[in-house]
């Protein structure tokens, strides 16, 4: 039976090898294509580190016992279907047989695991966690979409554009602005009282947004600027409360700025409708909010229980210069957007220098 200590572990592990991958995209991305590096950073980088950290973050949000059993390898596999799915864009497109149905089967798998998490929960589930499975029930139809525009190649470009949709602004979407309520919180040290409300009221706010994105896909009239202005509510909500909240905080880390950062990335990505465009996408949103998530989180998965030294020095080593960071993603976000070829170059030792921050936190705290 895997339990808590070893799941965190090859959860951090996991995190790690994704984080190795979001690298490639400085010296690949002239000769790789938007598919690639769209495939090669969110199929094999993100996914498996969201399929690890919702694994993660359940138990808390069910108020039931830790992640055991099989349930802690299903981030491998979502690593594996990611590999399938940078497969078929880089090598051959049959390989979507393979990697659709994985990742139905990984998300079908964490949504049942869910379901049995929450009738066992002490009390109702978090709001939280419908925000989760919402997450999940797109990516499993976006990835039936693109399943079904393999079998019918005259439907492929339009059904490729909602599928995109469908798995930017539902499953990575829903992630991220359920997570962050709660997160940001945490990690900037401030109470937001309101969070479990926005959660529950505004859940529908962007899941019609999310639904509208997808009709505006297929050049639908209107639908792209609807579905804009309903998920416009959810994340101005969440900035107003953190403007509020602003004299509560007593020490904003580096992680709090990345994370706030990549709230404000994605808000800037529906307000200028970019969220089509890769590097903007990338540096603006995934990169600040994968290396402010992890600045936080690693050390909770090398030392689990209760508060160490060791885990406190390490949170605080990984949030030094997280505003520097943000800084420098931002830069190469501008500088990628306007063809500067080194501008991706940037984002890329950016990252490198924070894996370097985590293989010397591992070794020495």
């Amino acid at each position: 039976m895997v339990k808590l200590g070893q799941y965190n572990q090859r959860l951090a592990t996991i995190a790690l090898v994704c984080v190795m991958f979001f690298l490639a995209i400085t010296p690949q991305a002239d000769p790789l294509s938007m598919a690639q590096l769209a495939h090669l950073v969110l199929a094999v980088g993100a996914f498996p580190l969201i399929v690890g950290a919702m694994i993660y973050f359940t138990p808390t949000l069910t108020r039931s016992a830790p992640a055991t059993g099989w349930i802690c390898f299903l981030p491998y596999l979502a690593l594996f279907t990611g590999f399938m799915a940078f497969t078929a864009v880089s090598q051959d497109l049959l390989f979507v047989f393979v990697a659709a149905p994985l990742g139905i089967l990984v998300c079908g798998g964490l949504l049942y695991w869910m379901w049995q998490k929450s009738s066992n929960s002490l009390g109702s589930p978090h709001p939280g966690l419908s925000w989760y499975q919402g997450a999940l029930v797109f990516l499993i139809i976006g990835l039936t979409i693109i399943f079904l525009a393999k079998i019918f190649p005259e439907w492929w470009w339009p059904l490729r554009n909602v599928h995109r949709q469908l798995n930017i602004m539902g499953f990575m979407g829903l992630t991220t602005v359920g997570t962050l309520q709660v997160f940001l919180p945490t990690v900037a040290h401030y109470q937001d009282e309101k969070t479990a409300f926005r959660l529950k009221k505004h859940l529908k706010y962007a899941v019609i947004g999310t639904l509208f994105l997808a009709l505006g896909a297929l050049d639908i009239v209107f639908c792209n600027e609807v579905g804009r202005i309903i998920w416009l509510i959810p994340l101005l909500a969440i900035l107003q409360s953190a403007f509020e909240k602003r004299g509560q905080i007593k020490a904003l880390s580096g992680a709090a700025y990345s994370l706030f950062a990549a709230l404000c990335g994605f808000t800037a990505l529906i307000i200028l409708n970019q969220y089509s465009n890769l590097y903007f996408l990338f540096c603006f949103f995934i990169f600040p909010l994968v290396t402010g998530a992890l600045s936080h989180l690693l050390p909770l998965w090398w030392w689990p229980g209760a508060p160490t030294a060791s885990r406190d020095s390490a949170q605080a080593y990984l949030s030094r210069w997280g505003l520097f960071r943000v800084l420098f993603f931002y830069l190469s976000g501008f500088l990628s957007v306007w063809h500067i070829e080194w501008g991706g170059g940037l984002a890329g030792v950016t990252i490198l220098i924070f894996v370097i921050q985590i293989m010397f936190a591992r070794r020495h705290f």
